[in-house]
């Protein structure tokens, strides 16, 4: 099994950042993401992650929990479920989900830093609300909202107008966690953007 290490910059929407973006445009400022990630394809076929996130019940579960009247597993090769590992230093920077739904399922936390930090539904379908986010990316805390993870934890998480990261883990114990991704769309994936940013492929 492969484990493909990133510590790159993006910015929070990981889209190309725009030639004349302006000092206080949040297009235009970087953040640090550094972790080990295993993508779906190197999860062998009888690990029991894969038959969990492969489990229609389970995703009609999830899907009836988040109230989506469609709702279906990532059609992506790399990112459908990957498995995340942070060492001592790594963090998932700022950033705003590509997807409208994330689920994580924490495996074993670090023993500092490693927090779940997010800022609830920031933007909306009807504003990118870019002063706000601009203010949070250059320090404000206000509205911030902090996760504590046990091991076991099934988080269900609306990523998409939350901007959210993992601080830096300070302490020697890897943080993993498992990330299930789905969609209301039946043949949704990641941009070759995030998958070269994540698994240093694209399909």
């Amino acid at each position: 099994m492969h484990a493909y290490r990133t510590d790159d910059t993006h910015n929070v929407y990981f889209e190309e950042i725009p030639e004349d973006a302006a000092a206080d445009d949040p297009r235009g400022m970087l953040q640090h993401s550094a972790k080990l990630t295993i993508a779906w394809d190197e999860i062998a076929e009888e690990s029991a992650l894969r038959t969990v996130y492969n489990w229609d019940p389970l995703t009609d579960f999830i899907g009836q929990a988040l109230e989506m009247p469609s709702f279906y597993r990532y059609d992506d090769a790399l990112g459908a479920c990957s498995v995340a590992l942070f060492e001592q230093g790594d963090e998932l920077g700022w950033h705003f989900d590509r997807s409208h739904f994330a689920v994580t399922l924490m495996l074993q936390p670090t023993d500092e830093g490693g927090e779940y930090e997010y800022f609830h539904m920031l933007r909306s379908p009807g504003s990118e609300n870019h002063e706000e986010v601009a203010a949070r990316l250059n320090g404000s805390r206000s509205g911030v909202i902090t996760l504590q993870n046990e091991p076991g934890t099934l988080s269900f998480f609306r990523g998409r107008y939350s901007m959210h990261r993992v601080t830096p883990v300070a302490g020697e114990k890897t943080r993993v966690n498992a990330v299930l991704a789905y969609s209301e769309k039946p043949d949704d994936k990641m941009n070759s953007i995030t998958q070269k940013l994540f698994y240093g492929r694209t399909t």
